[in-house]
């Protein structure tokens, strides 16, 4: 089946699984983001900022609801326009902190009030914030409580904090996004001892607008062969700044293996003014390379571009063995082992030009090396592994490695390198060992 699989294309899908509970997240944000909505984040970057949970801040009237599943476990996405549930001790539930341009705003912070609306005394049993860049501090009827945590990977609480019938307290958050873009979100798992609310999870957000949009947001080149080269171009606006305040300066130095930039130009269309960046990728690319990212720098260094280029590299040919291994046999006898080499789909022109010894350990000239064509010898292919009736006989070329006899020492191991006619498809390598022994 190995063999039928080679000659089914093959899409790599290229993704970035975050997991939402338990964990903060990172919301898509697209290439072709609206200039119009930009500009109205820039607006709302300039105005500054308001804690969120505070009177008339963004957050304050937010009224959500958490459902618990059979386990006991809150499920939870956002807590944004939701109503906050009968026994909950928390207002707000949910933060929402509005929206900025990268990088012009960095830390936000924000406030969860709380009351103990029991008759009983209950027991703060743990608080656990989605990732480390939450920083929570604690109150209890205005007094700050120290969070002892486990040295462990739970990072649980170490001791459970009284909370007395009726009494207030607030978590002070600090949620730090340096460096982020899209929608950042995050959460806070509060688990008591009561009945009403055994275990809540309280959310936040913050939308970061790109102070640069790149179209087409991911570059896509397809499937490529490692001596390929495709050209690619993007083009870059800026929703923050004004057509003439900025311009690209350079390129990163360090860019995935076969990457380069080759121009980047200002220009002008009915939009306004954008900058038209040229590439390439390829030639000499790793088989199984996917392309990569390249970071831009403009005169604002405080905002980089990223262009993102995609590809697939597929191999074109394959062989099997790979490893040789001549067991141990008389020295004085010659040996052979035949080495199958074919394309990976039918459709591929692949003609063996010759084979080079690379390393010997025992010398070159104790080797001989034939190449037979597809078709020149049939009973060999029977010996083929993972033969299979759907690979066409007439494509498999056969490598026939042979000792000669007197070959000395007692291990030989010996390199190879399979060159081919077309340039378009990149040498494969196959060695070999072996015990040689004096009856």
């Amino acid at each position: 089946m190995k063999a039928i699989q080679r000659y089914i294309p093959k899409l790599s899908v290229l993704a970035l699984l975050l997991v939402a509970h338990g964990s903060c997240s990172l919301g898509a944000q697209s290439g072709a983001t609206s200039l119009p909505a930009q500009k109205g984040a820039q607006k709302g970057a300039q105005q500054g900022t308001k804690i969120a949970g505070e009177d008339g801040a963004p957050g304050s009237g937010a009224a959500p609801v958490i459902t618990e599943e059979a386990s006991g476990d809150p499920v939870v996405g956002s807590n944004k326009d939701r109503k906050i549930p009968d026994g909950c001790w928390f207002n707000p539930i949910h933060l929402d902190f509005g929206t900025f341009v990268e990088n012009t705003k960095q830390i936000f912070k924000g406030t969860y009030k709380f009351e103990n609306k029991s008759k009983d005394p209950q027991k703060i049993t743990n608080i656990t914030p989605s990732c480390k860049c939450q920083d929570l501090d604690l109150y209890i009827k205005g007094k700050k409580v120290v969070l002892e945590r486990k040295n462990d990977p739970s990072r649980a609480l170490k001791n459970e904090i009284l909370v007395p019938p009726g009494a207030k307290g607030r978590i002070e958050m600090t949620f730090d996004v340096t460096n982020d873009s899209g929608t950042r979100t995050g959460d806070i798992r509060f688990d008591t001892s009561d009945p009403a609310m055994p275990s809540f999870v309280l959310t936040c957000e913050v939308d970061i607008t790109p102070a640069f949009v790149v179209d087409p947001g991911v570059v896509q080149l397809g499937i490529m062969s490692p001596n390929e080269k495709k050209e690619w171009s993007v083009k870059v606006r800026s929703s923050y700044y004004k057509d003439d305040a900025w311009k690209i300066t350079k390129a990163d130095a360090i860019m995935p293996k076969g990457m380069i930039v080759s121009s980047y130009e200002r220009k002008k269309d009915d939009i306004g003014v954008y900058w038209e960046v040229r590439g390439s990728y390829g030639p000499k690319l790793d088989e199984g390379a996917f392309g990569g990212s390249v970071v831009l720098h403009s005169d604002h260094e405080e905002h980089k571009i990223l262009v993102q280029v995609i590809a697939e590299v597929k191999q074109k040919s394959d062989l099997t063995r790979k490893i040789l291994e001549f067991k141990p046999f008389d020295r004085n006898v010659s040996q052979e082992k035949t080495v199958y080499v074919w394309p990976t789909h039918e459709s591929i022109q692949l003609t063996v030009d010759r084979v080079e010894i690379t390393k010997s350990r025992v010398g070159s000239q104790y080797y001989t090396i034939e190449i037979l064509e597809p078709g020149e010898n049939p009973e060999g292919l029977k010996n083929m592994p993972m033969l299979s009736s759907e690979l066409p006989k007439d494509k498999v070329w056969q490598i026939v490695i042979k000792t000669k006899p007197g070959i000395p020492g007692r291990i030989m191991r010996a390199h190879f390198l399979v060159h081919f006619k077309e340039k378009d498809l990149m040498p494969k390598r196959f060695r070999c060992i072996g015990f040689p022994k004096t009856r």
